[in-house]
Order: structure tokens, then C-alpha cells, then sequence
């Protein structure tokens, strides 16, 4: 009895804590054995996201690209996001890149700048 109480309250405990952190997978048949909502995962009622108010994580797409099964329905939306932000973060590689040579060039001309004055004395 006193270890059914305990129980009780440890659950009332973290049920407040987890409250909106857990979810429950509608698109999922519970103790079927298959993967009704074709992610990958077989019976997956029951989540949880812990990573809060998090800056629109698409983790499940880079799961369903890794898994390659190109026969799930959801293949070609995950891939075509993934192409999305690979073009988004690729154009900032760009820029940075871009931004970075300059200041490379911008150093070599001093550095030529400060050769070419102690090669030939003069003050440029």
C-alpha cells in the first residue's frame, strides 16, 4: 500500500512537470505491431519534446532521409526541405565566405603595403 502511494504522487509529481512535453500519436494504432503512420517506428503512441520551444526543428525529416525509404509517403517532404535548407545555409556559407576573403585580401595589401615601403624605405 505505501509503495502504491508513492507511486501516486511521484506520478502526479512528474505529470505536472511533463505537462505539454508529452504527446500521444494519433495517427498511430496502439500495440498493432505496425507502423500506421509510416515514420519508421512501429507502435510509437506515446513522445515527449524536450527540447521546448525550439526554433522549428525538423528532426523527423533528417530521420526519415537517414532511414532512405524512399516508399514512405513522406520521403519526397522530407527530402524537399532538406534541399530547402541545405540551399538556405549554403548561400550564408557563401556570404561568410565572401566576407573572409575580403578581409584576407584587405590583409595582404597591408602586408604588401608594409613590404614594399621597407623594400624601398619609403613611407606609403
Amino acid at each position: 500500500m505505501t509503495e502504491t502511494v508513492k507511486t501516486l504522487v511521484t506520478m502526479r509529481h512528474y505529470t505536472r512537470r511533463l505537462s505539454g512535453k508529452v504527446w500521444v500519436n494519433e495517427d498511430e494504432i496502439p500495440n498493432n505491431g505496425v507502423d500506421d503512420d509510416k515514420n519508421g517506428y512501429v507502435d510509437d503512441v506515446n513522445g515527449w519534446n524536450f527540447l521546448g520551444d525550439s526554433s522549428n526543428e525538423q528532426l523527423e525529416y533528417v530521420r526519415l532521409l537517414a532511414s532512405g525509404d524512399k516508399a514512405n509517403p513522406r520521403y519526397g517532404e522530407a527530402k524537399a526541405l532538406h534541399e530547402k535548407e541545405v540551399e538556405k545555409y549554403t548561400t550564408s556559407k557563401n556570404r561568410y565566405e565572401t566576407i573572409v576573403n575580403r578581409f584576407k585580401e584587405a590583409k595582404s595589401a597591408r602586408n604588401l603595403k608594409k613590404i614594399i615601403s621597407q623594400a624601398f624605405q619609403v613611407h606609403l
